[in-house]
């Protein structure tokens, strides 16, 4: 489900799983990735995850930290 995400190189920066139901059958994925929904490889992610999954929401989105920028130089 989450391989659209490494097929588009697209960066998962935080992962976190839940499962309230006790079984894995029903799991919920809240994850932070690097890039901007508009990015063509991050909507082409977003795509193949929503052909995957359910429900697909998106929380928000935030300016990286300026240590993130100074990594890329």
């Amino acid at each position: 489900m989450l391989g659209g995400f490494a097929t588009n190189n697209v960066n998962l920066i935080k992962i976190e799983s839940y499962s309230g139901s006790g079984t894995l059958t029903v799991s919920q994925f809240h994850i932070d990735v690097e890039g901007h929904p508009d990015e063509v490889n991050v909507k082409l992610a977003l795509e193949e995850l929503a052909y995957f999954a359910n429900t697909v929401k998106m929380l928000g989105t935030y300016i990286p930290h300026l240590m993130r920028e100074n990594l890329r130089a």
